[in-house]
């Protein structure tokens, strides 16, 4: 088990890991790449959603979809 500082992020680049912690960290980091995008996803969808049933309460500002994604 790998144990962080509390004054480093967990996402810091940590330089001449060994190899078998290398492949442990880059599949960590792609598992949380593709949850990420899952939420993005989802979340997109729910905005499409409420943009759909009620676009002039929703928008609030924006002037499209994709401006409010940005």
């Amino acid at each position: 088990m790998l144990c962080f500082s509390m004054n480093r992020p967990i996402d810091d680049y940590r330089a001449n890991l060994p190899v078998a912690q290398l492949i442990a960290e880059l599949s960590r980091l792609f598992q949380k790449q593709r949850r990420t995008e899952q939420l993005i996803c989802r979340y997109l969808a729910d905005l499409a959603d409420r943009i759909e049933n009620e676009p002039a309460t929703v928008m609030g500002g924006y002037a499209d979809i994709y401006h409010a994604a940005r």
